[in-house]
């Protein structure tokens, strides 16, 4: 399926590419396990609709409100599944300990979750030339935080202030609402 797509210049990650799989193989089945008489599932091309990505406008909070040029900000849903691509350049200054928030998401999350990662980041400390990898978490169903040990969240442990040329960039995937 992965290959039928990328062929036709849709690409998809092994995540994407899964999900479709696993979704095209359940509604072929009508979700009961087997295939129905009127309706065989979607078609390819059908498929191919629901995977186009659209832009959005995510905010950053650390304290107050930070202001960021968005290189990229986009999704893609899947049925409920949500997938996030998100590269922004901070211009602007956050409060040090205090947590790096992302929100204004696309769709909400069915489900919020401290320690579950639903995805990956990188923050670049332009100023202290630091950077961190981080897991990327959902601990409410309208934001997504940065996680850097068991209990604390980037920005409060480390402690730092988001500050010009930084960078927050991070992808993930969540279910939807």
């Amino acid at each position: 399926m992965a290959r039928i797509l990328e062929r036709i210049g849709m690409g998809f990650g092994k995540i994407g590419s899964m999900i479709l799989d696993l979704q095209l193989e359940f509604d072929k089945t009508n979700g009961h396990g087997h295939t129905g008489v009127a309706d065989d599932g979607p078609t390819l091309a059908n498929a191919a609709l629901n995977v186009t990505w659209t832009d959005w406008t995510p905010t950053v909070t650390q304290t107050g409100s930070v202001t960021v040029t968005i290189s990229k900000a986009r999704y893609r849903a899947i049925g409920k599944s949500l997938r996030l691509e998100v590269y922004l350049l901070v211009t602007g200054t956050g409060t040090a300990a205090s947590d790096v928030v992302i929100g204004s998401l696309p769709v909400a999350g069915a489900h919020a979750a401290t320690y579950k990662t639903i995805g990956a980041g990188i923050i670049i400390d332009n100023s202290a030339s630091a950077f961190w990898f981080v897991p990327v978490v959902m601990p409410s169903t309208t934001t997504i935080k940065f996680l850097t040990n068991y209990t604390s969240y980037l920005g409060t442990n480390p402690n730092f202030g988001l500050a010009v040329n930084d960078v927050i960039a991070f992808e993930c995937e969540y279910e939807s609402v």
